[in-house]
C-alpha cells in the first residue's frame, strides 16, 4: 500500500538537463539541479515543515488526522491529573495478575507502548491501529479517551503518568462476545464477529453505549480512579453475567457453556479489581440488571464456575 508517510519521506531525485555534457560542469559553472517531484508532494513537504509544533498531538496531523481530531475533541473534556506514581504502579501490578483468556496480543500492546515517547504520539493511526487490534476484544477504556488522557498528562509534563495509564488501559480488556446482554427491557451487543453475536446483532446500542462510558471516564481526575470507572460502567452497564437468571439469552452447547464460564469468571476477576476485595458472594445466577450500580460500585461477587 503506497501511505502517506512514504509520499513524505521518499528520496528526491534531482535530475541535470540531458543537454549538459561533463566538460562544462567546472568549479567556474553552477548547475542549477531541476526537482523532479510532483508539485503535490513538495507543497506538502513544505506545509508539514512550516508547522508549529505547539503541542504534542501536532504530530498527529500527518498520520491519522481522524484519530487527531477525535483524541484533540475529547483533550477538551479530560480532567486527568497524574496521581501518585506508587497507586498507579500498585494498581498496575494487580491488574497484570487477571488472565486475560489467552486472547490478548502482547505484539500488539508493546508496539502501541513504544509509539508513546518523549514527543508524544508520532503517527496516530498506527498506534490506534496496535492498541485497538486485540483480536476479540474490547478496551474499557476506550483507545481515543486513552490517548485523550495520555497527551493531557504528557502536556503537563507527567511523562511516566502518560505511560501508565496507557498500560493500565491496555490491560482492562473484555471479549467483544461477551461485552453485551439481552435482559427484559434492554439489549445490547458490542460489535463483534458475526459467528460471536451472543446477545444480539453486532453494534446493537452501541454508539450510545461508548458515548457515556468515554464521558464518565473522562470527568475522572486521577488515573487508577477512571481506569475502575471504566471497568465498573463497562461490568455495570454492558457485561451482564451469563447465568442470571433473568437472562434471555441461553448457553446450551458444551462450547457456549465453557465460553459462558470463561466471561462469567473473568468479569468477578474485574469486579474484586474494582472492588479491591472478594467479600460475601451471592449465586451465580442472581438476577441482573443494567444501570443498577453507578460509578465505581459493582455487584457483590457472584460464586465462580
Amino acid at each position: 500500500m503506497y501511505t502517506h508517510e512514504k509520499n513524505i519521506h521518499q528520496k528526491v531525485f534531482k535530475s541535470v538537463p540531458v543537454s549538459l555534457s561533463k566538460t562544462s560542469i567546472t568549479s567556474q559553472h553552477a548547475v542549477e539541479l531541476v526537482d523532479n517531484r510532483p508539485k503535490s508532494i513538495v507543497q506538502r513537504k513544505m506545509a508539514i515543515s512550516n508547522t508549529i509544533m505547539s503541542s504534542p498531538l501536532k504530530s498527529l496531523i500527518p498520520q491519522g488526522r481522524q484519530v487527531f481530531q477525535r483524541v484533540s475533541n475529547l483533550q477538551e473534556k479530560t480532567k486527568i491529573r497524574a496521581g501518585r506514581r506508587k497507586y498507579r504502579r500498585r494498581a498496575l501490578k494487580r491488574i497484570e495478575r487477571i488472565q486475560l483468556l489467552g486472547l490478548r496480543n502482547v505484539g500488539q500492546s508493546a508496539k502501541a507502548r513504544s509509539m508513546f515517547g518523549k514527543s508524544g504520539v508520532v503517527d496516530a493511526k498506527k498506534f490506534n491501529r496496535y492498541f485497538h487490534g486485540h483480536k476479540a476484544m474490547d478496551e474499557m477504556m476506550s483507545t481515543a479517551v486513552t490517548l485523550a488522557h495520555a497527551h493531557t498528562l504528557h502536556q503537563k509534563g507527567k511523562f511516566k503518568a502518560a505511560k501508565d495509564i496507557i498500560s493500565l488501559s491496555d490491560r482492562a480488556r473484555f471479549p467483544t462476545s461477551h461485552m453485551g446482554h439481552h435482559v427484559p427491557g434492554s439489549r445490547f451487543q458490542h460489535p463483534t464477529s458475526v459467528k460471536t453475536q451472543t446477545y444480539g446483532s453486532r453494534g446493537l446500542a452501541h454508539g450510545s453505549f461508548d458515548r457515556d462510558r468515554a464521558k464518565i471516564v473522562l470527568a475522572i481526575r486521577k488515573p487508577v480512579k477512571a481506569i475502575k470507572t471504566a471497568i465498573a460502567y463497562s461490568m455495570n452497564n454492558g457485561a451482564q453475567p451469563p447465568y442470571a437468571k433473568n437472562s434471555l439469552t441461553k448457553f446450551t452447547t458444551a462450547k457456549e457453556i465453557e465460553e459462558a464460564d470463561k466471561a462469567h469468571n473473568l468479569r468477578e476477576d474485574y469486579k474484586d479489581y474494582v472492588r479491591g476485595g472478594r467479600g460475601k458472594e451471592v449465586a451465580a445466577d442472581e438476577e441482573w440488571n443494567p444501570g443498577k450500580h453507578r460509578g465505581r460500585s459493582v455487584s457483590p461477587p457472584r460464586t465462580r464456575k
